[in-house]
């Protein structure tokens, strides 16, 4: 058994997964087609898993349970359990979803058009209107430009 790596293809952990299974199985002195047969699969598909690592989650998930080994997936990502510790300290609980408020950095960290252009993140279409409107009554946007109403009612073209 390898290590897995950063530099491994996702193939080749998924490979390396479906080895471990087999040396699980293995080190219990059980044979391919009893470990299918529990599973609920032929032995073909059973075999794909170990040499091939394919099957999906659920097959992956249900092997380790017929090997009696799936709490080893605890190590895999640990859940965070909220010690009494945490709760006398008043920890924040686990985060449920993703927020959407406040700018947040995504992808290489750089600003998106609207933060750049209208110094924010959250940007409504009417602050988009009114800037492009104003600059468009300047002549600033090369556009031809549009006849505005005064508050006289009567239109004026510039």
């Amino acid at each position: 058994m390898g290590k897995i790596t950063y530099t491994m293809s996702d193939d080749a952990v998924l490979v390396e997964l479906g080895s471990r299974i087999g040396q699980k199985r293995l080190s219990r002195n059980i044979k391919q087609s009893r470990m299918a047969q529990s599973l609920g699969v032929s032995v073909p598909t059973y075999r794909n898993l170990e040499k091939h690592g394919v099957g999906g989650m659920e097959l992956f998930v249900a092997a380790l349970r017929a090997l009696n080994d799936l709490e080893s997936l605890e190590h895999v990502l640990p859940g965070r359990g909220e010690s009494p510790m945490d709760m006398l300290l008043g920890a924040k609980p686990a985060k449920k979803r993703v927020s959407t408020r406040g700018n947040v950095k995504v992808g290489n960290g750089k600003k998106s058009f609207a933060s750049e252009r209208f110094g924010t993140a959250k940007v409504s279409a009417t602050s988009v209107i009114n800037t492009v409107g104003s600059k468009r009554a300047q002549g600033k946007t090369g556009a031809a430009a549009k006849p505005s109403i005064k508050s006289t009612g009567k239109k004026d073209v510039k």
